[in-house]
Order: C-alpha cells, then sequence, then structure tokens
C-alpha cells in the first residue's frame, strides 16, 4: 500500500493536506506470516493495527510486538512478577529525540483490561513502565533527525500508540502520550516534547472526537499547550468531530479512510480561538436536561428491592449473593459482576443519561454501605445442614426451607433422602482398610460424623499413614464426596506454611486434605494454627485482608511419618494417627468411590446417629486403643530423637533424679555418659539423628513426657546444677524391665487395653478402678447396625468376667513391684538403677498423701520469714534426698553448712513416708571400700612402696559433696591422696576410703 500526501502545513494557517493516491482501505491489509515479521506479532494483535485501528503494514511491522512471557511483561513493566491470571497483551516503546537512540519507555496493553486496585473505578486498558521516567513516543518509522533540524514541520500531538501510528499512516509526523495528562512532569515538558517544542514550529493537539466534554482533558490540554506556547512553537487544536466518524482519529482511519482524516485535520484552529471557545462552552447552560434521580435514593430504592439476594460480606470484603450457583447458598461475586447487576438494574428502572460511569460506582458504594454485614455468621453445622431440597435440623429430623438468614455458604451436593439405609459397600471398606479393627473403624465413623457437623472443637485432624494402595486415597476421596468438592480445599504442607496467600482458600470451607505429603521440616506453625482454631490471616492479591477461624475438618496422608521438623505437643496431641497396612490383591482392586456415590445418602443418615458426646469420647481418646498407641510411638521414634532416646536409654522413675547435664560429647571417649543430655546426644549420633540443642533438650524432653506419655516428671535446680525428678537412665541389671515400646507391643500382643500405669497415669484413681476401667471391653457393629453400636456395646461385660481380668492384672502389677522390692545390690542405686519401687500407683497406695508442711517452726538463723524458711528447708530435703551411699550422707551432714538442728528438723517434718524409707534405705548401702592400705615396710631395702590399688595419678574423680570433678594429681607413701579440682583447687585426703572413685569421667 502507498500514501502519499503532503505534510507540509502553514503555520499560519488552518490544516490541508491533500493526498494524491488511497490505493488499498486499510480493512483489506492482507495478513503477513508471522515469521516473516520482524518483531513477534500474534494475529490478534496484527488485526487489531492494521484492520481495527487503519495502520499501515509497514508501521505495524516496525512498531509492534506481542509479548507472550510473563517474565518478559514484567521486565518490560519494570514489576517483580506479571501475574499468571492476567492477560497477555501488545508493547510499543519509541526512540528519545535526545540521543536518536531506543527509548526503555512504553506502552503495554494487556488483552483485557485490568483492575490493578479495588478503589479503581474501572480496569486500566493502558500500563506503563514502573520506576521509568515517562516521555512522549516517538515511533520509529521517520527521520527525526530531519524533524529536528527543520523547524518549519508540522508536528501532531496526540494521546497513544495506536493514534500515532494512524497520524504517521497518513504521514503526519506525530507525538504520542500515554495519557493525557503525561505531557508534563512536575510542571516541565517530557524530553521528547520539549525537544519538538522549538521557536516558530507548527504543533497541534489532536485527541478524542469528545475532548471538548471531558473536564480533566481539557485541562490537561491546556496545560500542555500552555507550556509548548511558552516555548515560542505555534499551537494548534482540533477541536473534535461527530462521534459517529469514530471516537479516536485511528477508529476514523479504519471506518472511513484518509481522507476523512484530512478533513477532521484541516479543521484545526489556533489555540487561542480554541480556548476562548471552551471558556464560552463553560458558561454556556444546556437549554433542556433530564433530571438523574440521585445515587444515594436510588440505592436505597435498590437496597430495599434486592436485600435477600444482595450483602456485603464486611468480614472478607466480599460482595455476596444469594442463590447465584445453588438453592439456599450465598456465593461470593465479584466487585466487577456487582457493577454490571447494578447496571442492568438501572436499565431496567429506565435510569440512562447519567454520562459518566462514576453513577454507577457512587450507587454501588451507597448499597454496600445499606447492605453490609459486620461478621458473616452461619448456622452451625452440628444444628443444620443444608442439602439441595432443604436445610436438615439435625435434633428434630425436620426439612426445613431454605431461608437467606441462615447465611449458608456451602451445601451438601446432594439431596437428603430419609429412607436411604444401604451402605455395605462402604461398610465392607472401612472393615478391610482398618484391618477388621473394630476401635479403628469405629474412629474413622466418627471421624466422619466430625466432617459432617464442622467439630473444629475437638483441635484433631486425621493422619493416615501407610504404603501406597492400602485405601488412604480412597478414604481421603470418600470424605470428599461427602462433603462436596466444593466444600473441599486440597492443599500441601509446604504451599500451607510457605505460601502466604494460601489460607484464604480455606475460608469457608468444610474439609482440607493434605494428600500423599512428603517429610516437612520447618515451621508448622501456620498448619498448628489451621487445626487449633486459631485465627488464620487471609490476603488475596490486591485486597484488604481478614483473619477468620476455620470451623472445618483436616485429613493428611502420607506413606511414612512426615512431621520431622516438629516434635512439640502442640501438633502431637492434635494427630489421630491410622495406620492402613492391608494391600488388596490386584485383581480385587476397583474403582470403589463411584460404588459409593449410591450409598452416600444411607451414609451420610447412619453418620448422623453418632451422639456428639460418643464422637468427642473416641477422637479425643484414641490412646485407649492399643494399635494406634503403637503406631504413634514408632512414629514418634522415626522423627524425634528424644522419643528414640527415651525408649531406648531411660526408664521412669518417680524417684530417681538424674542430672540433665551439658556436654554432647561425654560418651566420645569410650565412658558410659552419666547425664542425661550426654547419652541423649551418644545416642542421636548412634542411631544416625541429629541432636537437639542443650538449650532445646530441657524444654522438649518435659513436653514429651508431661503432655504426650504423661509422665508427671519435673526440673529441679540445685546448687550442683539441674536435674530431672522422675527419669533416670538404664544400667546394667535393667534387661528385665521393658521398654516402653515393648509394653505397647506386649499390649497389642496380649490384645488387652492399655493400662494407665505405663504412661504414669496421673489421675488419682486406685488401681483397681484404673483396671476396671480399662477392661471395659466395646464390640463394633459390623456395618449398619445404627446407634446401639455406639451406646450399649462399651457397656456389654459381664461382673464375673471383669473381676477375673482385674485380679490377674492387679496381681501382675503387685508381682513385679514385689520382684523390684526384693532386689538388692552392693553397689549404689543410681549405678543399678533400683533404688524402690517403681509403680507410682502402688507407691500411693503405700505413702498417703501427707499433710503439708508447716514451716513456720524451721530454725533458720537469719530471718523469720516464712517462705525463707520454707525455701531452705526444701534445700536442705532435695541435697539429703540426693545422696546415694551412707557415706555421702555423712559427708552431707559435715560439709553441706547447714547445722545440725536444720537437719534434723527436716528429717522429723519435711519427709513423707515414702522419703523417710528412703533415707534408711540409702543409710544401709555403703560405699565400696578402695584398698589404700600400705604394706609394713621393708626395713632392710631401705624403702617403702605403696601397695598396687586401682587408683594412679592422673586418673579423674568425681566428688558428690563438691559437685564437681578432678584429677588425682599425688599419691604420698602414707596413704594420702591430693586430688585437684577445677573450682576448688588442691584438695587432700587422709583417709583414702572418702574419696568417692566410683565414678570414672
Amino acid at each position: 500500500m502507498t500514501i502519499l500526501a503532503n505534510n507540509v502545513i502553514n503555520a499560519q494557517q488552518p490544516l490541508t493536506i491533500e493526498f494524491e493516491a488511497y490505493e488499498v482501505p486499510q480493512s483489506d491489509v492482507p495478513a503477513i506470516p508471522e515469521e516473516n515479521r520482524p518483531n513477534p506479532i500474534s494475529q490478534k494483535h496484527w488485526d487489531e493495527w492494521t484492520k481495527e485501528s487503519g495502520i499501515s503494514a509497514e508501521i505495524t511491522q516496525k512498531c509492534l510486538q506481542s509479548l507472550d512471557e510473563r517474565p518478559e511483561i514484567a521486565k518490560k513493566l519494570g514489576w517483580k512478577g506479571y501475574p499468571s491470571y492476567n492477560p497477555l497483551g501488545w508493547f510499543v516503546s519509541g526512540i528519545s529525540l535526545l540521543t536518536l537512540k531506543p527509548l526503555a519507555f512504553g506502552q503495554f496493553k494487556p488483552d483485557v483490561p485490568i483492575l490493578l486496585s479495588p478503589e479503581d473505578e474501572k480496569p486500566a486498558k493502558y500500563l506503563t513502565p514502573k520506576n521509568i521516567s515517562y516521555d512522549a513516543i516517538a515511533l520509529p518509522v521517520r527521520d527525526w533527525a530531519e524533524v529536528l533540524e527543520d523547524h518549519s514541520i508540522h508536528v501532531i500531538v496526540s494521546e497513544g500508540a495506536k493514534k500515532a501510528g494512524a497520524l504517521e499512516t497518513c504521514e503526519y509526523p506525530t507525538l504520542a502520550l500515554a495519557g493525557v495528562e503525561m505531557g508534563l512532569k512536575n510542571g516541565k515538558l517530557v524530553p521528547n516534547l520539549d525537544a519538538i517544542a522549538v521557536k516558530g514550529r507548527p504543533i497541534t493537539f489532536c485527541f478524542d472526537a469528545d475532548q471538548n466534554t471531558k473536564e480533566t482533558v481539557c485541562d490537561a490540554q491546556i496545560r500542555a499547550a500552555t507550556a509548548v506556547k511558552k516555548k515560542g512553537a505555534v499551537v494548534y487544536v482540533v477541536p473534535g468531530w461527530d462521534i459517529s466518524l469514530g471516537k479516536g482519529i485511528d477508529d476514523v482511519l479504519a471506518n472511513h479512510g484518509p481522507e476523512k482524516v484530512q478533513e477532521i485535520m484541516s479543521t484545526a484552529i489556533p489555540y487561542k480561538q480554541w480556548l476562548q471557545g471552551l471558556e464560552r462552552q463553560l458558561k454556556k447552560e444546556p437549554l433542556t436536561k433530564s433530571k438523574i434521580t440521585p445515587a444515594d435514593i436510588i440505592a436505597r430504592d435498590i437496597a430495599e428491592e434486592y436485600r435477600s439476594e444482595l450483602a456485603y460480606n464486611n468480614e472478607s470484603g466480599q460482595w455476596m449473593r444469594y442463590e447465584a450457583d445453588f438453592p439456599g447458598i450465598w456465593n461470593v461475586e465479584t466487585h466487577e459482576y456487582i457493577e454490571a447487576i447494578v447496571s442492568q438494574i438501572l436499565d431496567a428502572k429506565g435510569i440512562v443519561g447519567y454520562g459518566s460511569h462514576g453513577y454507577v460506582i457512587n450507587v454501588l458504594k451507597k448499597l454496600r454501605s445499606l447492605l453490609i454485614v459486620r461478621n458473616w455468621i452461619e448456622r452451625s453445622p452440628s444444628e443444620l445442614i443444608p442439602f439441595k431440597n432443604g436445610v436438615l435440623e439435625i435434633a428434630t429430623g425436620k426439612l426445613l426451607p431454605h431461608s437467606p438468614g441462615y447465611r449458608f455458604t456451602w451445601s451438601m451436593p446432594r439431596e437428603h433422602n430419609v429412607l436411604a439405609q444401604d451402605w455395605k459397600t462402604i461398610d465392607q471398606f472401612l472393615t478391610e482398610a482398618t484391618g477388621d479393627n473394630p476401635k479403628i473403624k469405629k474412629l474413622l465413623l466418627c471421624f466422619c460424623n466430625a466432617v459432617l457437623k464442622g467439630r473444629s472443637d475437638l483441635q484433631k485432624f486425621l493422619h493416615l499413614t501407610g504404603p501406597g494402595g492400602t485405601g488412604k486415597g480412597t478414604f481421603m476421596r470418600l470424605l470428599t464426596d461427602l462433603i462436596g468438592h466444593s466444600n473441599t480445599h486440597t492443599s500441601t504442607l509446604e504451599d500451607w506454611c510457605g505460601n502466604r496467600f494460601e489460607a484464604a482458600n480455606a475460608y469457608k470451607k468444610r474439609l482440607i486434605v493434605f494428600p500423599d505429603e512428603d517429610k516437612k521440616v520447618g515451621s508448622l506453625g501456620r498448619f498448628k494454627s489451621l487445626t487449633g482454631e486459631d485465627f488464620l490471616r487471609a490476603e488475596e492479591k490486591r485486597q484488604k485482608a481478614f483473619q477468620f477461624k476455620y470451623d472445618g475438618m483436616v485429613v493428611v496422608s502420607s506413606n511414612f511419618p512426615i512431621f520431622q521438623g516438629d516434635n512439640s505437643s502442640g501438633l502431637t496431641r492434635r494427630t489421630i494417627l491410622i495406620p492402613f497396612s492391608h494391600v488388596p490383591l490386584s485383581r480385587d482392586r476397583r474403582n470403589l468411590n463411584q460404588e459409593f456415590q449410591p450409598e452416600l445418602s444411607a451414609f451420610i443418615n447412619y453418620l448422623l446417629t453418632i451422639p456428639d458426646e460418643v464422637v468427642t469420647a473416641t477422637l479425643m481418646g484414641t490412646n485407649d486403643i492399643a494399635e494406634l498407641s503403637q503406631e504413634f510411638w514408632v512414629n514418634q521414634q522415626r522423627t524425634n530423637s528424644i522419643a528414640a532416646w527415651l525408649n531406648d536409654c531411660v526408664i521412669y522413675d518417680p524417684l530417681a533424679s538424674t542430672p540433665i547435664g551439658n556436654n554432647k560429647n561425654e560418651g566420645d571417649n569410650g565412658n558410659t555418659p552419666r547425664t542425661l543430655f550426654g547419652s541423649y546426644c551418644a545416642h542421636a549420633k548412634m542411631i544416625g539423628m541429629q541432636p537437639k540443642s542443650v538449650k532445646n533438650f530441657s524444654p522438649d524432653l518435659l513436653e514429651l513426657c508431661n503432655i504426650i506419655l504423661k509422665w508427671p516428671i519435673q526440673k529441679q535446680q540445685k546448687r550442683s546444677g539441674n536435674f530431672i525428678q522422675g527419669l533416670r537412665l538404664r544400667s546394667l541389671g535393667d534387661d528385665d524391665i521393658p521398654t516402653y515400646e515393648a509394653m505397647l507391643d506386649k499390649t497389642v500382643e496380649d490384645g488387652k487395653p492399655i493400662i494407665d500405669n505405663l504412661n504414669g497415669d496421673s489421675s488419682g484413681r486406685s488401681v483397681e478402678d484404673r483396671v476396671e476401667a480399662e477392661t471395659l471391653t466395646t464390640q463394633e457393629s459390623g456395618g449398619c447396625g445404627g446407634l446401639n453400636s455406639f451406646l450399649t456395646d462399651d457397656k456389654k461385660t459381664e461382673k464375673n468376667e471383669n473381676e477375673t481380668k482385674n485380679l490377674e492384672i492387679f496381681t501382675a502389677i503387685t508381682s513385679s513391684t514385689e520382684l523390684l522390692l526384693s532386689s538388692t545390690h552392693s553397689t549404689s542405686l543410681i549405678e543399678q538403677g533400683i533404688d524402690l519401687p517403681q509403680n507410682p500407683q502402688l507407691d500411693s497406695q503405700l505413702n498417703p498423701p501427707q499433710a503439708e508442711v508447716d514451716f513456720s517452726s524451721f530454725p533458720h538463723l537469719t530471718t523469720n520469714d516464712y517462705r525463707a524458711k520454707e525455701k531452705r528447708a526444701t534445700q536442705i530435703k532435695e541435697e539429703m534426698l540426693a545422696c546415694a551411699t551412707s557415706e555421702e550422707l555423712v559427708q552431707f551432714k559435715v560439709e553441706s553448712g547447714y547445722n545440725e538442728s536444720q537437719i534434723d528438723w527436716v528429717s522429723e517434718n519435711a519427709l513423707n513416708n515414702a522419703e523417710k524409707a528412703q533415707i534408711e534405705t540409702i543409710n544401709s548401702i555403703s560405699q565400696p571400700t578402695l584398698d589404700f592400705s600400705v604394706e609394713t615396710p621393708n626395713l632392710n631395702s631401705g624403702s617403702q612402696e605403696p601397695v598396687d590399688s586401682s587408683l594412679k595419678v592422673g586418673d579423674r574423680r568425681y566428688c558428690p559433696s563438691l559437685k564437681e570433678s578432678g584429677i588425682i594429681t599425688a599419691m604420698d607413701n602414707d596413704g594420702t591422696i591430693t586430688i585437684t579440682y577445677e573450682k576448688m583447687g588442691a584438695c587432700s585426703y587422709s583417709n583414702a576410703q572418702t574419696v568417692l572413685a566410683r565414678t570414672v569421667l
């Protein structure tokens, strides 16, 4: 196509351009194959420029670039990233008239307008780069050096790259502003426009046909034209044209050809004349003006009419529409869609001619204030459950009609069928998946009930573990089908804990599933908030964040234990760990979830017959199921290094007190560690696990024992360091004491319930009461038995059978205790680990609680303050009980610094029966004698030599009275030994037996 035009315009006369030829209409521009185009241009963008805007193929080839890679778009715009939900588009840039080199600044047009902020009245059609100074776009289609040199060449200033392309097609040198207000920056002309605006140059402003009707456009044009005029240029303005020809000059070119463009450009008038006409227009009142109803009044009418259909959720900042998709349900709608609804309502009411879209926005803003709901409170699913055909009232079983007042945002994906009863396929699957274990099956049924009723108050989540093909996925899909796919959100632990936008997807969902998870190492704080009824922060891009509490249930599946980075009780106590181990034969595999569909209504009817108190007791009492406790403890050992060490190396002993220590290398030299932390680190290294730091060791150990295992241990601070009361290290002679895992295995093997004394029950019940309570057996329904299986089977036991079982268990406990009581050893109690009975329940009976000690009579030497007396007496008591032999007791009385009256007072008043028995037992145990005897000197030899002994210079020994270890630095012939301590320095012992050498460090 060839277009010849005379573009020399007389600066003192109206524009006149004569076109000599116009060979091919712009709408007939042929499509050039993409591979032959200099810039990558899609066919859609090619047609937009050449057909819809009439721009020549040559100019389109040189200027237009289609962007189909989001990183490239982000780079052009200066964004960190271009979201996947935003559309692609085209980009145009120009050259700098100062350097005649390409500019980074340009104009990007997305294929669909983008709403950058909810506060914007309308979406953006064009975007410009961020953090780059904007400028007028000089398209690279002509010799701009010639234009800069020849001040007589007329230049057009328009808005937008396509309009500049259209005018350049008609041979008008044109600068394109990215926006009508972007000709100036900080009151000065942008560089390219400033370079053109020289004295004597004719410059014409040509914006859209309706420019004189838009106040903002006129103001921007006045400011830019004034600045150009000050530079000495001669300014013209195209006052506008009949909008039916086309709104933009490119529309005119595409619709009517270059002749019409020439005709419009010839109407340009001097700037002063245009300005005077504009002032007259602004002063002139319209002859007739139809009265438009004010936005606030029409908004009130709409609010009253649509109050039951529209609402604004202030909690989430979203518009809600009733029954938009499902009967009886409020659905979220976008702001744009509500705008469209309001616009249609206005059209239906005959309200037209309001001009700007701002009228619709004002109506919508007033509607928001009239229909706002401060807190979106739905009726609880424990009371009402919405179905397609109505709302089921749980208490009465009645099906109520739908109502917007229920505020439901979810619904069951089926109709309620009260007559449905057959769910045998589901029942058979649950039986096989649980290995025909009625207790585990009952637990899964109760969890299904919790999903239906939204029992987030239980603060429990289901964790299914086991190899592939064991039914984990089938059960998770059963839960999803049960509650509905639209009410379920599928996520991953990685996304949930690491993506700040993920929590918003859980808002108003009934079930969140984490299928096929891998090990999660790192913070699980957000996951614990999800399952702990804590507030979650919901954040959507370009939306205001809000907080909510998730009131649904959570289920996780994995092939192995995954919570490796968090071993706190906050997560552990919320976990319902269910092992799936039954692998069906290949011939038995089929699509069970498809077979479940006809039975879901009957399954729901059955689940709703389970009383809430039974669901609560079952899901909160999972430790009563031996198989689950066994699986839980095995998984704990796989993921928690403290649990693995506790199982292998520690014995629960209420009367033991063991130092914590802080030396992680204590066992590296081949010696047996004597502190808890040293033993733990050695064990962790041995099994290939990373040990915790000493700062985290004690808190995690206390939490594991007190909260998870229910062992009432406590941390004690003494002058010699920190101790744990209730634990001791396993040593020689403890082979007959089973590990915690062995006790659980025995419980599962025997098929008997878990007895509380295995995990240190501190409920205060007697042994007989606990044994009787734990030996009650339950019988699970084999299928569709209904409510009776949950209400009566747990109580169907015979009195005589119970008495027999109770007697057997009680006898076993008593025999075990008597065996421990009868065990005697010559070495110290701490070494052998058998100082007193280890059964806390029997100990509570043998030593009933003693009355509270009155410390007012304690003989404190310096004060009469009661708290000071109590503290001093307690300190004496702890140090007395820390002694292991009679020698240590004597040494304590001599070297402790307490007077005899204080020690006697504590012995008489502050010790209970068990503690007095402990002191008596310690008094009966003597420290092994160290043979440092010296033979009679041989007078003939003329020398004296000590007899060979087990001690030698350089040995390290520990002194309990000093609570410190030292090195033997000298051994005299008369039996005197000198030990040098780090803190106390050198100490000499005249009696070798006072050196307690039983501990080699």
